[in-house]
């Protein structure tokens, strides 16, 4: 009997962040953004002695290996509400690294076809035998290669971010969320929430420049953000630049547009900057 793989199952509900294994003024080992741009190539294959006729029943768990769902993305953190993510790959080159996977299973299910099935469950094989870094790379391979469909690489961006979670890897997680927002895997709601997960990371690692980039992409998409429009604008005139007071016009704009209160502290910034 051939198993099926839930792209239910494999959702990642994007609502607030867990607890951090990393302290506030800790900057990740490695470099997420940059991590992102690397897309490792995956190529599967059967093994010889097997055939598709042996191949009847899949071999992928039938449930996913990480079920902590309890994963939520709009708390705020001092402050500055988190609010933000991006896509800051266009035009760039990727990286790339090759590796082989020979393995077999099959998905009957709509949501994934055989050879995603196939790479993930290598990948959980991996994840057994202790080869967690050769899991990261399937998953990554999954989230941001074009050879799969938005339904596939949402899969394996969850998988990857999932990783992160079980072990309290935090730029991991980040990682991962920028390839789902890259590879446009993620859509309205879900897609909103890890655009502010985005900035609440970089704000904690108190990287205001990738806070700053990060709370743009965010109002690009929701110009009536008015909290991620003030916060724009409070780290824009720390960080010296122009236009700190035009952002939190639109910010009170967007509130007086909604029939909300204007914080007395927003009508402050301006003053003080005249």
């Amino acid at each position: 009997m051939t198993c099926r793989i839930s792209l239910f199952a494999l959702s990642i509900l994007l609502l607030t962040p867990p607890v951090s294994a990393q302290d506030a003024h800790e900057s990740p080992t490695t470099d997420p953004v940059e991590a992102a741009r690397d897309v490792p190539i995956i190529v599967t294959a059967l093994p010889k002695e097997e055939t598709r006729q042996s191949n009847s029943a899949s071999r992928i768990p039938k449930k996913p290996r990480f079920t902590n769902q309890n994963v939520r993305s709009e708390t705020g953190i001092a402050g500055l509400t988190p609010g933000s993510g991006m896509t800051p790959f266009a035009g760039e080159n990727r990286t790339h690294r090759l590796r082989t996977v020979t393995c077999v299973g099959e998905s009957d299910g709509e949501a994934l076809g055989e050879r995603a099935a196939c790479l993930i469950w290598r990948a959980q094989e991996d994840i057994t035998d202790g080869e967690v870094g050769l899991a990261k790379d399937v998953y990554r391979y999954l989230a941001s290669s074009p050879d799969f469909t938005p339904a596939e690489r949402l899969a394996g961006g969850n998988l990857l971010y999932e990783l992160g979670v079980a072990n309290e890897d935090d730029a991991l997680r980040e990682e991962a969320l920028i390839r789902l927002l890259d590879a446009e895997a993620l859509q309205g709601r879900e897609a909103t929430s890890a655009r502010r997960t985005l900035v609440a990371m970089a704000l904690k690692r108190k990287d205001n420049v990738l806070t700053i980039e990060r709370l743009e992409d965010v109002v690009t998409y929701d110009p009536q953000d008015s909290r991620s429009l003030a916060n724009l604008a409070v780290l824009m005139r720390q960080e010296g630049r122009d236009g700190a007071e035009v952002r939190m016009e639109q910010a009170i704009a967007a509130r007086e547009a909604n029939g909300s209160n204007v914080p007395k502290g927003w009508r402050d910034f301006l003053s003080l900057g005249s």
